[in-house]
């Protein structure tokens, strides 16, 4: 891409001016600022999600609640980040971003994804697993195991998974409840479950499951 071909900083900085009002340029220059996570366009990001963000196109949006991963952790980043997650009036996909974008926060995303988890948004599941996904704590294998109680089926793998990874007992005790589940690739977490335990009964019903 035309980003790649500066290395420097300062290059990208002057590459950005270049673009910022040029709308034939401007899209791809920042898709590649965001891939090299340059932050350039911060204040583009920030003043695009929070003056008005219901008038600008999603993919947008989802450039600018990306760029701010890096960011994620500072207060102004995150009081952005937070306000994406939690706007019911915003594109599902642009708060999918934003929960991802938070994920690398080490603490207090428990109550958001519980606030989540709480509301009535259709995949409200897949947002806040994304949210919880580089946490661990008891309050998130609790919401975790709630996800996963709930039939939609891309937050339960991925709250399986977490499980697996993170409270693997916990994984290994569920297993017959979701050895035959209809979606592979859940049943794919549950055989990489079984395939952490070498207990003999753990081998032979990971036999049974891929056969």
């Amino acid at each position: 891409s035309l980003v790649m071909k500066y290395s420097d900083g300062s290059e990208l900085d002057e590459l950005w001016e270049l673009a910022v009002d040029d709308p034939s340029l401007r899209p791809a220059v920042e898709a590649g600022l965001v891939e090299q996570k340059h932050l350039a366009p911060k204040a583009v990001w920030i003043q695009r999600l929070s003056e008005d963000p219901y008038s600008v196109a999603t993919v947008d949006l989802n450039l600018a609640v990306r760029g701010l991963q890096p960011l994620a952790s500072t207060s102004e980043a995150e009081e952005v980040l937070l306000r994406v997650l939690h706007d019911d009036r915003l594109d599902y996909s642009t708060r999918l971003e934003g929960a991802r974008s938070l994920a690398g926060q080490t603490q207090g995303l428990e109550e958001h994804a519980a606030r989540l988890l709480a509301g009535q948004l259709s995949g409200r599941e897949l947002l806040a697993s994304e949210l919880l996904s580089q946490h661990d704590s008891a309050e998130t294998e609790q919401l975790m195991r709630q996800v996963l109680a709930r039939n939609f089926r891309p937050a339960q793998i991925q709250a399986f998974r977490w499980l697996r990874i993170h409270r693997p007992q916990v994984a290994l005790a569920l297993v017959p409840d979701y050895i035959a589940h209809p979606d592979s690739s859940l049943r794919l977490e549950v055989a990489a479950a079984l395939d952490q335990d070498t207990a003999p009964e753990s081998l032979r019903t990971q036999g049974g499951l891929l056969a």
